[in-house]
């Protein structure tokens, strides 16, 4: 028995029809986003023991990070590595930007911005390569880094 939600003569809405609509609206989503249903827990907590104390989160070399920084960091990556070597290529510098990675107003980044550009990554390349790019095209750093996030997923 379908029990009606509302009524405008024109369009009659059952409660068993919604909930059908709803189902494949999540399926759809579920379907388009494949790290949805991954369980990354192995490949998040090597990450997370690749990063503490051995990346150094801040210029004042200090490389104990806070844990949910590290949980943030590390969260829906594949590849345990990348988001700290990622992190650390942003900060200090390494094989992908010898004269550093400008972010629109400087080489020097706030290290809350390069976690959230790193966050995730699962090729420490294409991640900065694509904030590269973005920037160049006269992007904002904001802008750069939400659309490289989804470019790298």
């Amino acid at each position: 028995m379908e029990h009606t939600l509302f009524n405008l003569g024109f369009i009659t809405l059952k409660i068993k029809t919604i909930t059908l609509i709803l189902f494949l609206v999540i399926a759809a989503l579920m379907l388009n986003n494949p790290g949805y249903a991954k369980d990354h827990s192995k490949t998040e907590s090597a990450c997370f023991d690749y990063v503490q104390d051995k990346i150094k989160w801040d210029y004042n070399h200090r490389s104990r990070w806070e844990p949910h920084n590290i949980k943030q960091l590390c969260r829906g990556t594949d590849n345990p590595k990348e988001p700290g070597n990622c992190f650390h290529e942003v900060m200090h510098g390494g094989s992908y930007n010898n004269d550093g990675i400008n972010w629109g107003g400087g080489t020097r980044w706030d290290w809350q911005n390069a976690l959230s550009l790193c966050s995730g990554a699962n090729s420490t390349e294409k991640r900065i390569g694509c904030f590269k790019g973005h920037i160049k095209e006269g992007h904002q750093w904001q802008e750069s880094i939400a659309a490289c996030i989804l470019d790298d997923r």
